[in-house]
């Protein structure tokens, strides 16, 4: 019953070692999109730009839907997220996992530490920022939580 909160605490973990359970996750279409993004967050290949991604399943019914008897009104948590092939993942990491090291941890396919988080705060998706942002105030504790709202020009 927790097993959304395993794989976003995966992503987050960003040991290379989880991948091969995510593929699986991603094979079940519940989680399928979660699980993308947990495989993303740990070695920076995106779906859609390396063509990863399927349409959604002919059986899928999007939250909220066009049933206006139907009570769910809440956006669906994975909504903006791709559609991952976990055929052509797999194949994908088998091509290109051995650049990790199993073990390590990683955050966008980079080490975890403060320049490489620094980066990704300043260059990542949404989501990825606030990943960065939160593991660079873990690194330092006297690091102020950077507002990644909105995406910021350090120009």
């Amino acid at each position: 019953q927790h097993i959304r909160s395993v794989i976003k605490a995966t992503g987050i973990l960003g040991d290379p070692h989880a991948v091969d359970w995510l593929i699986l996750k991603m094979r079940e279409h519940k989680y399928a999109r979660l699980a993308g993004e947990s495989f993303t967050f740990i070695n920076c290949i995106e779906l859609e730009k390396n063509q990863l991604n399927n349409d959604a399943p002919e059986n899928y019914e999007p939250i909220p839907n066009e049933n206006a008897s139907d009570e769910i009104v809440a956006m669906d948590d994975d909504e903006n997220l791709p559609w991952p092939n976990a055929t052509a993942v797999a194949s994908t990491w088998k091509q290109t996992g051995g650049q990790l090291t199993k073990g390590q941890r990683y955050l966008l396919g980079k080490e975890i530490n403060a320049s490489n988080l620094t980066t990704h705060v300043q260059n990542a998706y949404q989501r990825q920022r606030h990943a960065a942002a939160m593991e660079r105030a873990l690194l330092n504790v006297t690091q102020v939580l950077q507002n990644t709202r909105a995406k910021v020009n350090q120009g």
